[in-house]
């Protein structure tokens, strides 16, 4: 975790100097999964990334977890019901998307909005 949160600050934390990243519900999310989420130990990674970053001068920062991110086009909104297999999804602009990087695209959108 440690290795991952240094390369995560040094990747990506210097570009706007803040990391954006979901507030997770990891409550509800266990009770949903069980024991997946606890075997993640999303919440110690979270610690030990904002920990980290405040050494290279980064802030971390989570957006509201009731910001919608998963299956949002962040070009138009659109917004796609996905189901966990689901990996990629069509747009109705015509894009194909992997779930994970417009999912994070969009965590940027909504984070960079919030630092206006």
């Amino acid at each position: 975790a440690r290795k991952t949160a240094h390369r995560i600050c040094k990747s990506y934390g210097g570009v706007h100097g803040i990391i954006f990243i979901e507030d997770l519900n990891l409550g509800g999310m266990k009770k949903l999964w069980g024991r997946k989420v606890s075997d993640i130990a999303y919440g110690q990674f979270v610690d030990e990334l904002t920990r980290i970053a405040k050494t290279y001068g980064v802030e971390v920062v989570k957006i509201n977890r009731f910001e919608k991110s998963t299956g949002v086009c962040r070009q138009t909104g659109f917004v796609r019901k996905l189901e966990l297999s689901d990996r990629h999804w069509d747009c109705e602009c015509g894009s194909t998307h992997d779930r994970d990087v417009e999912s994070a695209k969009v965590i940027l959108k909504v984070g960079l909005g919030l630092q206006r």
